[in-house]
């Protein structure tokens, strides 16, 4: 088969970074490449990357934010499937065959991995994501907290304990009002290009993957959430090493949906309420209230 391009976005947190392509390479058994996308990194990360083996690497030479990342590996790959990774993920053995499984559906345009969110932390009441924050908060070696939050377990069987606690299955998401993170999704190049491209370039950095779903969704392509692959998301580890004020960037993006999408999506709530609580579209659907509170403030924060 054609070798499945793997697109990472890279921008410094060089440890991270390094880690992430080890982690594909050490539990990827099909045809891939690796191409690097890295957004204006500083020269001792370059240094870093050229010395690593077996991978693409493309430079920005300047920071132009994630989206732009994004349609700079569009451009420099062409497999048919492809992935896109942000540089902070760790993924479980054989996870892309067992995601490429999914798209012998031809309409499926993105699969997207389970991880940890709103659902619960296995055996307790409280989501993962809180139990995550709470371990990162307090172990700066990401290794270590990874292994406290699986609890000494594999990434395959904590993966398969956090869906079998939270009952998740394989399902086809609601595009729009909801979306996927595209931290690490597999996706159809056909159908992205159809849909408009991969990222629109009004974006920076956040909103981007939200505009890509809805934009899939119209054109009836499906977005399908695996409960067979679990990874693990670090997250913000860029945001972080490099000092960015994420609350500022991820406002202006949520104004650019709301400009764009707002009408659209609060059109939908009132269909939405016959089948779902107000709570549920809360949980399922944030931008719901996020756009509701931008048209009655001005302003509102999804994260």
């Amino acid at each position: 088969m054609q070798k499945v391009d793997i697109i990472i976005k890279s921008w410094n947190a060089i440890e991270y970074t390094l880690l992430t392509i080890q982690s594909v390479k050490d539990n990827t058994e099909i045809p891939f490449r690796i191409v690097v996308i890295d957004d204006g990194s500083s020269d001792e990360t370059i240094k870093r990357l050229q010395e690593v083996d077996n991978i693409t690497l493309v430079m920005h030479g300047t920071n132009k934010g994630s989206a732009k990342a994004a349609i700079t590996g569009f451009q420099n790959t062409d497999s048919e499937l492809f992935v896109l990774m942000d540089s902070d993920i760790v993924v479980t053995k054989e996870w892309l065959s067992k995601l490429i499984i999914h798209m012998k559906d031809p309409n499926i345009a993105v699969v997207s991995p389970l991880r940890y969110g709103y659902y619960k932390y296995p055996n307790t009441d409280l989501s993962s994501r809180s139990v995550w924050e709470e371990i990162k908060n307090k172990h700066q070696d990401p290794r270590k907290a990874l292994q406290l939050f699986l609890k000494g377990l594999s990434l395959e069987n904590f993966g398969n304990e956090l869906a079998n606690f939270n009952r998740i299955s394989d399902s086809i998401i609601e595009c729009p009002p909801a979306f996927v993170s595209t931290s690490c999704v597999l996706l159809r190049r056909s159908l992205v290009k159809k849909a408009g491209g991969i990222m629109s370039p009004e974006f920076s950095s956040y909103g981007e993957d939200v505009d890509l779903c809805w934009r899939l969704g119209l054109i009836g392509s499906k977005i399908l959430r695996s409960s067979k692959v679990y990874v693990h998301h670090f997250e913000h580890s860029s945001v972080i090493d490099n000092k960015i004020d994420s609350n500022f960037l991820m406002n202006t993006s949520n104004q650019i949906l709301y400009y764009k999408w707002g009408s659209m999506i609060l059109d939908l709530e009132p269909k939405l309420l016959k089948k779902y609580s107000q709570s549920k579209i809360t949980m399922l659907f944030p931008f719901i209230k996020l756009f509701n509170e931008i048209r009655n403030k001005g302003y509102g924060k999804i994260f």
